[in-house]
């Protein structure tokens, strides 16, 4: 190991970064670093040949707007595909559709009764079979005396600091507002999940980030929208689009057509050439 530092130094040590897939059209060949690439550049080649009318009667949306809405789109899924992890997918999908939830909304009651009565709406139309509910949970709220801290964390309760009967002045100074947080149940098999929003979710960036891009196109299309196309013997042809994942998979769909897309799993599968021209040539 004592060369390691003059190797690296030197500059004779190098991190290989392949790429995950090899595009072709004809004889032109592209490598694509991962999976975003390839969207972006699926979206980029099928873009000038694409209009969208948000109506029948709409005037068309093309090249950069059109791409900029469906980046928003794209950035979404991602932000989802991320969030699932601690989160269901119906959830997600009722929360982009419902105005976004700020912490000092919830120290309102009332409000909260608001909000939560928009959730119940969305999640009964994305995930009706999954019965949902939702409860508003004072986080709060003294905890019962024969309550452990497992079920006080899935109900969202926190522990409050007891004081001497009589102060009143510290009791009002230990004593916090009332807080609800809406806590989300859904059944799978018969199965009840709980989730609760807290204010780290509340507060992250994901969450405005969501809401704020998924606010771009989620209402754009109207029942009637369709994308139009230029076909052979400059025809054309309009498809309709029933919302925003039909229009993505339809634009992906097209992008694809004449491409050869192979899909790297590892280093072995390249041949000589191919390991040069993607990983080995410093230049």
């Amino acid at each position: 190991f004592r060369q390691t530092p003059e190797l690296i130094e030197r500059g004779y040590i190098y991190i290989a970064q392949p790429p995950l897939y090899k595009v072709k059209k004809g004889r032109q060949e592209l490598y694509l670093k991962d999976d975003e690439a390839l969207k972006a550049y699926l979206l980029s080649s099928t873009i000038d040949n694409t209009k969208l009318h948000i109506s029948a009667d709409a005037p068309a949306i093309t090249g950069q707007a059109l791409e900029t809405l469906l980046n928003d789109y794209n950035q979404t899924q991602l932000i989802k595909a991320r969030l699932q992890i601690r989160y269901p997918a119906v959830l997600l999908d009722a929360l982009t559709h419902t105005p976004k939830l700020s912490t000092d909304m919830t120290y309102d009651k009332d409000a909260m009764q608001v909000w939560k009565d928009t959730l119940q709406t969305q999640l009964e139309h994305f995930g009706s079979d999954l019965n949902p509910e939702i409860e508003l949970v004072n986080i709060h709220a003294p905890q019962p005396k024969n309550m452990d801290a497992a079920a006080a964390d899935l109900l969202g309760m926190k522990p409050v600091v007891e004081v001497e009967k009589g102060d009143s002045s510290d009791a009002e100074a230990v004593a916090p507002k009332a807080q609800w947080l809406p806590r989300i149940t859904v059944y799978v098999h018969q199965l009840a999940h709980h989730y609760l929003l807290d204010a780290s979710f509340i507060n992250s960036g994901e969450y405005t980030k969501l809401l704020r891009l998924s606010a771009e196109w989620n209402t754009l299309l109207e029942e009637d929208a369709f994308i139009r196309r230029d076909a052979n013997a400059g025809t054309t042809k309009d498809i309709l689009v029933r919302d925003f994942d039909y229009l993505w998979q339809q634009m992906m769909l097209d992008a694809r057509r004449g491409l050869a897309i192979q899909r790297y799993k590892g280093l072995g599968e390249m041949n000589a050439d191919q390991l040069w021209d993607t990983t080995m040539d410093p230049e």
